[in-house]
């Protein structure tokens, strides 16, 4: 017989007879491989497997950055701790202000007798995301900076978590697992350590 079957949760098809349209995925024998989730057969929204959706966990990943670092997000404290304060802040407000003279950040004479910026790959010279420190006050802004990529780091991770899984609130617990981790934290002293990471 032609035409889809249900085969564990998946949808696949099979070349109708005697033709030879074989759907993207199929395998030459005709019965295919597994080619999309079926939605009609997905149950209702009433467990909180699927109440969780991507955006309601934007919101809650948001939500607890904010609980967890409420002064970095307000502007009354900053990530002054050891790297962050003796080399990126030092650095970054170099290549800001760079920025702001209309100058091509090639050279920092301030660091270590005089370091290339932009032959670095951790002074995140040319990634577009270093426009919004260049363009709101510091250090507020490289605190948010580092903050948003550890909140696109766990939004991504959700996304990931729940298209392997299917589950919206173990997705939840990956998306917040992986953002809240010793790695994740560890990078915030780093802003272009939380740019990989993300």
């Amino acid at each position: 017989p032609s035409g889809r079957r249900l085969s564990v949760g998946f949808v696949v098809a099979r070349s109708p007879p005697g033709g030879h349209h074989l759907l993207p995925g199929d395998a030459p024998d005709g019965y295919g491989t597994p080619a999309a989730i079926l939605p009609a057969l997905m149950p209702a929204p009433t467990s909180a497997d699927d109440w969780m959706t991507e955006r309601r966990f934007a919101l809650w990943m948001a939500l607890a950055l904010i609980a967890a670092y409420p002064g970095l997000v307000t502007g009354t404290a900053t990530l002054f701790l050891r790297d962050f304060a003796l080399w990126e802040y030092p650095l970054i407000h170099h290549a800001r202000d760079s920025f702001w003279r209309g100058e091509f950040p090639l050279w920092n004479p301030y660091s270590h007798c005089g370091v290339p910026i932009l032959a670095q790959w951790n002074t995140l010279s040319l990634y577009p995301g270093s426009l919004l420190y260049h363009l709101l006050p510091l250090p507020w802004s490289l605190n948010l900076f580092c903050l948003v990529h550890l909140w696109f780091g766990g939004v991504t991770m959700f996304g990931l978590a729940k298209r392997w899984t299917g589950s919206g609130m173990g997705a939840a617990i990956a998306g917040l697992a992986f953002g809240f981790s010793g790695l994740t934290q560890a990078c915030l002293e780093w802003p272009h350590y939380c740019v990989a990471v993300a």
